[in-house]
């Protein structure tokens, strides 16, 4: 078990960065971060694997009188429901139809914001490490994952600071494996585990996939001149 409370989430993620191995292949490791806030820890985790870097935009679904709880996650492609906590609502299906149409729309926001400063990388055929900061219910990161099959990666692996035992045992049906530092209990919010925690903006993704498109490019250049 990793000493507890992490720093930030970018100590998280080179804290992730001693312990993942990921698969080898013809292509460079992808690492996708959930934006937004996996992406301080898949920044560090990147750079210390020579990966590319890119977002993933997952909407975390609240319960309309309770938003802390999670009821479920969506991408752009795919979504999925906790359905243990769905029995406990007795929702009708109408109002988490409209929980999901709303977060898609902010997803739809996000990505518009996004795309113009670093575009989306091809994973067909390679290997993809998924980042977050962490897990508490899993749903947010098996949605990604559902998402991401329909790319047809090569690979699809999961890595996380810190995360409970019942989302590691949802995340392990949906991937192809992962790599946890922690895992307390109880659990309750990913916060709980962080000293500072506060929120990652729009700005500061399109600021870090700005930095990340003129490092790359700058890669490529350089290979292209030896």
């Amino acid at each position: 078990m990793e000493d507890l409370p992490f720093r930030d989430r970018a100590e998280g993620g080179l804290r992730l960065a001693t312990h993942v191995r990921p698969a080898g292949g013809p292509e460079p490791l992808v690492v996708l971060a959930l934006a937004r806030g996996g992406l301080p820890a898949g920044r560090e985790l990147a750079r210390a694997l020579h990966a590319e870097l890119d977002v993933l935009c997952v909407q975390r679904l609240g319960v309309p009188w309770q938003p802390e709880l999670t009821m479920g996650a969506v991408t752009a492609s795919a979504g999925v429901l906790d359905e243990e906590v769905l029995a406990t609502l007795h929702l009708p299906r109408e109002r988490i139809d409209f929980a999901m149409a709303r977060e898609r729309a902010e997803l739809r926001r996000r990505e518009a914001l996004y795309r113009p400063a670093h575009r989306e990388l091809d994973v067909r055929g390679r290997a993809v490490l998924l980042v977050d900061d962490g897990a508490a219910t899993g749903s947010s990161m098996v949605a990604a994952l559902r998402s991401l099959r329909a790319r047809k990666p090569r690979s699809l692996r999961v890595a996380l600071p810190v995360a409970s035992h019942k989302a590691l045992q949802w995340i392990e049906r949906e991937s192809d494996g992962y790599d946890c530092l922690a895992t307390p209990e109880p659990f309750g919010s990913i916060g709980n585990w962080y000293l500072d925690f506060r929120p990652v903006s729009d700005h500061d993704v399109m600021r870090t996939l700005e930095v990340v498109g003129r490092e790359h490019a700058n890669g490529k250049r350089r290979k292209e001149l030896r």
